[in-house]
């Protein structure tokens, strides 16, 4: 295992301050130890500075809020690493993560990136449970159009500059950047995913994946993205007709329920927005549900 390799990693974060501590003390804690951590703060109101700064191997990016692919980006820009990883603020890495990332890579020295698998935190970062993973071995792009099997990027490690030459996470993007990235990576590179537990992925309310309106928009405009680089490809075609009835189905419905529950507490804004949505990305759905349509 050569030992020049640096890695760096990169933890966006907005008002995500109270599980920020866990979060870099996970990097820490790393039995690799050459790495570098930086940690952007993307206009944040709470005490994500604070925390951030009262880690002196922490370098801290502020900036105006821009989103958590632009806040990506930016420590992407700074990064000094061979290698990167993005650990979300409410993830957590296990001790042996980069370890495990960094020998994929040097193993497979044309992969782009190296993905593993997670275990699932509660709020307070107590354990769940392991989720039921696939590890796959071939056809990654193909796979990923029916679907993303990577939890979170926080179990990816990347080439960084293999992502700087592609220019990083699509900003317009932040519900589905990572899906969007792996896409763009997969379709042009080689890439490895091994079966190795790497991170906890942390479920709580604020997490962006509750936000069914914006998943649903942007995991569908991730798909779309790569619909000209297949035309003719009927396998590839075949596969992007599940991946966006998978879309559909995972957030659109739970978006129906949603709207419901505005239109019987008489929230008629955000009910007119979810049925919005809808009519663009689910209208088979919402047909059936004729009701929240406007009279």
């Amino acid at each position: 295992m050569p030992i020049s390799r640096l890695v760096t990693v990169v933890i966006p974060c907005y008002n995500n301050g109270s599980f920020l501590h866990d979060a870099i003390e996970s990097v820490l804690s790393q039995t690799y130890q050459r790495t570098e951590l930086i940690v952007v703060d993307d206009g944040s109101s709470d005490d994500t500075s604070d925390v951030a700064s009262s880690y002196p191997v922490t370098r801290v990016i502020r900036q105006k809020n821009q989103g958590v692919s632009a806040a990506r980006n930016a420590g992407l820009a700074q990064s000094r690493g061979d290698y990167v990883v993005f650990l979300d603020a409410d993830d957590r890495l296990l001790p042996d993560a980069v370890d495990v990332g960094v020998r994929c890579l040097e193993g497979h020295p044309g992969c782009a990136f190296a993905s593993g698998h997670v275990r699932l935190a509660a709020q307070d970062g107590s354990i769940l449970r392991v989720p039921d993973e696939p590890c796959i071995e071939k056809d990654h792009y193909l796979t990923l159009l029916k679907y993303c099997y990577i939890w979170t990027p926080s179990a990816v490690m990347f080439r960084t500059g293999v992502l700087k030459s592609v220019g990083g996470f699509t900003v317009t993007l932040s519900g589905a950047a990572d899906w969007d990235l792996y896409l763009r990576l997969s379709r042009r590179l080689a890439v490895f995913c091994h079966p190795h537990l790497v991170a906890e992925y942390r479920l709580h309310d604020k997490s962006m994946s509750t936000n069914s309106a914006m998943m649903l928009t942007d995991c569908l405009a991730a798909l779309r993205a790569q619909r000209d680089c297949f035309k003719g490809l009927k396998d590839c075609e075949e596969a992007y007709r599940i991946g966006v009835k998978g879309v559909q189905r995972f957030y659109g419905d739970p978006l129906v329920e949603k709207v419901k529950r505005h239109v019987r507490a008489s929230e008629w804004i955000q009910a007119l927005m979810g049925v919005i949505v809808l009519l663009r990305y689910y209208p088979a759905r919402l047909v059936r549900h004729s009701s929240l349509l406007p009279s």
